[in-house]
């Protein structure tokens, strides 16, 4: 009978060297030798991490993280709105967090995240930027988009441009199937016109 493998608590998971491995993509034997060193957990991977790049830990860096996790793990909660319908990385960026900063750059503020331009489109060279919440709920395959005046606007930003309340715009759309969002948001703009 063999024996249980000692795990490693990492970011709230309980982990074997073979796991925190192949989740980090850190070579098997240097993570042996450190745990000889007496290295535990988050502190043996971050140590291995940061010689690499030296930014084990930013706010960046998690992103990186995360967004490998719910594209190729099925267990992450989040793989099914990402790797479960076709959406990856670059192996070029799955395999180097450098490269991956070198093309994202420093995050802008707290409140941005990467955001992927296309949203059928992976996390690819070309398909990155940083975002904030508002610039992303613009961009999701939810959102409404249409021409408006010549200009490619999602629901909100069409509302807002014209000055209308978005929620009643949406109801009226939805009790009217057969318009378009962009008839409902032109029969508004000559309401608002006519008053």
């Amino acid at each position: 009978m063999s024996a249980t493998p000692h795990k490693h608590e990492v970011r709230g998971l309980e982990l074997t060297l073979r796991e925190i491995s192949e989740r980090y993509q850190l070579p098997l034997t240097t993570l042996k030798a450190r745990v000889r060193d007496n290295k535990e957990g988050e502190e043996l991977v971050a140590e291995i991490q940061n010689e690499r790049h030296g930014m084990a830990g930013t706010a960046v860096f998690d992103i990186w993280i995360n967004i490998k996790q719910r594209c190729f793990n099925p267990k992450n909660s989040d793989y099914v709105k990402y790797g479960a319908r076709g959406i990856s990385m670059s192996p070029v960026f799955y395999k180097s967090f450098t490269a991956f900063y070198e093309h994202v750059g420093e995050r802008p503020s707290k409140h941005h995240s990467v955001d992927r331009i296309d949203n059928n489109r992976g996390y690819e060279e070309g398909n990155l930027r940083w975002a904030t919440r508002k610039q992303q709920s613009n961009n999701t395959r939810r959102t409404i988009k249409g021409t408006f005046d010549g200009e490619e606007l999602s629901g909100v930003q069409a509302c807002e441009k014209y000055n209308l309340q978005y929620s009643t715009v949406m109801n009226f759309n939805r009790k009217h199937p057969e318009l378009s969002f962009e008839e409902v948001v032109e029969i508004y703009k000559q309401r608002r016109e006519e008053e």
